[in-house]
């Protein structure tokens, strides 16, 4: 069984800025901008800016347990945000998706938005023959698997432990080429 996005979540478009944003370095609020992100990762440190600068800025500010979604490209790259960096807000390049807690966990609705149905949906639904862009109502319209929130906490705890397992294997790998590299040094001195 599946149900609407918009029954279970609410969305909001990030922050609207009248001109390019220029960082602030003494500035008291994060922007998060599309190429900040990677993977679900944070990948840069995003811009300061001052909270002066912007009108109607706290009503942006992101909280815990929301969920990015860039809403032009090619990729629509997602983002959980977990409270760093603190006082952050998010670009009018993405939704912001507030999962309801007693319907939907946050890493569970990540991870469904990184699926095939919901990525298929995404690609037949965008419009733009130079830069596709998912309409606000495209994304409520998403249908998500109806589980319970038992079964959605445990789907997130996995994402959790199979992302440091990755994370491990990579320093793994990083050690041993630095090993196997020293050791071949070695031969070739001796």
């Amino acid at each position: 069984m599946e149900t609407e996005l918009k029954s279970r979540a609410s969305i909001r478009t990030g922050q609207t800025f009248k001109s390019s944003i220029e960082s602030q370095p003494a500035g008291d609020y994060n922007v998060i901008m599309p190429r900040d992100i990677s993977d679900g990762s944070l990948i840069n440190t995003p811009f300061a800016i001052d909270v002066n600068s912007v009108s109607a800025l706290e009503k942006h500010r992101l909280r815990p347990g929301e969920i990015l979604i860039v809403n032009k490209g090619f990729k629509f790259g997602t983002f959980l945000y977990e409270g760093i960096p603190e006082k952050a807000i998010a670009t009018s390049s993405f939704f912001v998706i507030t999962p309801n807690p007693q319907k939907l966990v946050s890493r569970f609705l990540l991870w469904y938005l990184n699926q095939p149905p919901a990525r298929e949906y995404f690609s037949k639904s965008a419009f733009g023959s130079t830069i596709p862009s998912i309409p606000l109502n495209v994304l409520a319209n998403l249908k998500v698997p109806e589980v319970s929130l038992d079964i959605q906490s445990y789907i997130g705890d996995l994402l959790v432990e199979m992302q440091m397992e990755q994370y491990l294997m990579k320093e793994l790998t990083v050690k041993r080429e630095a090993f196997f590299n020293s050791h071949i040094w070695e031969q070739i001195s001796k």
